[in-house]
């Protein structure tokens, strides 16, 4: 895959944005990095065969869905680009078909499980204040981690408690609220942490890199951040992106309407929201039981 920098200046030039294409860039790496073992490295003599041994490899591997689906995704715009700019003539992706349904759900996690979690985060270091704030804010205000990385200090309103969300999926704005312990975090962060890393191209986001550069940390720094918390702290590991509908699941079964978990996702539709909340019937009834009045036991009978 010898034209990778010329495919991301593409994007670039295509008004992807800097996450866009560092996304881009983290899984067509892996790919790279995986043919270049087995000998395949210039463009034109890539296969479709190559292609269908690398996803049984993904497969194989029990990868994340974020990653075995932009697999796909990203492979196929590479090799079009390829294509398109007469630099390959057979697109070895051409007969591939997107997945059209993710394979294994992203697990939710029981509200006892995430508050384990939360706890057993030790923040006797830098590194462990700034993943503990990013995983209270993930939880807290059901982020993608796209948009907990692309956080500035301006989009946070501690007064009205509340998270300013500029172009994020589908270039969609939105606010949503952040609860006290996540801003409590952020603060602390903010004032006892950052402060040290902050440099000229920090940009003014929230989550920088330490001991580097002080830019905006990225998903692949983010994800090996939490990794390395939950080895140290002996924590079960958790996907960052599983917080985001165990957040939304738990607000369900707590009392709030959908439509407004939809509003706080930033859903389009509320099929999406659909498939986020994923409680199962007998919890579900219980649930109505409890709170609906039409479903309530009524032992005086019908009146």
């Amino acid at each position: 895959m010898n034209h990778l920098e010329s495919f991301i200046d593409y994007l670039k030039s295509n008004h992807h944005s800097a996450s866009s294409r560092e996304n881009y860039y983290y899984i067509l790496l892996r790919a790279k990095k995986y043919f270049k073992q087995r000998g395949i490295e210039d463009d034109k003599t890539f296969t479709e065969a190559d292609m269908q041994d690398y996803i049984h490899h993904l497969e194989k591997s029990n990868v994340s869905n974020w990653i075995y689906l932009r697999s796909f995704l990203f492979l196929k715009k590479y090799f079009e680009y390829l294509e398109n700019e007469q630099i390959i003539f057979i697109n070895p992706m051409a007969n591939f078909e997107n997945p059209k349904e993710i394979r294994n759900p992203t697990k939710i996690y029981p509200q006892e499980e995430i508050k384990e979690m939360l706890n057993k985060v030790s923040t006797n270091s830098d590194a462990g204040i700034r993943a503990k704030t990013i995983l209270e804010l993930l939880y807290s205000s059901a982020l993608r981690p796209s948009e907990t990385i692309n956080l500035k200090l301006t989009d946070i309103d501690f007064k009205k408690q509340i998270l300013f969300i500029y172009k994020s999926k589908f270039k969609k704005d939105r606010v949503v609220p952040v609860g006290s312990t996540a801003l409590k975090w952020l603060k602390k962060y903010i004032k006892e942490v950052r402060s040290k890393y902050v440099t000229k191209i920090s940009d003014g986001y929230v989550f920088i890199a330490h001991y580097v550069t002080g830019k905006k940390i990225n998903y692949p720094s983010l994800y090996a951040l939490l990794r390395r918390t939950f080895k140290r702290d002996n924590i079960t590991r958790f996907k960052p992106f599983s917080l985001r509908p165990s957040s939304a699941t738990h607000l369900l079964k707590n009392g709030m309407g959908i439509m407004y978990i939809k509003e706080l996702l930033g859903h389009n539709d509320i099929t999406t929201t659909k498939i986020y909340l994923r409680v199962n019937e007998k919890e579900l009834r219980n649930e109505l039981n409890k709170k609906h009045p039409r479903f309530r036991n009524n032992k005086g009978g019908n009146k």
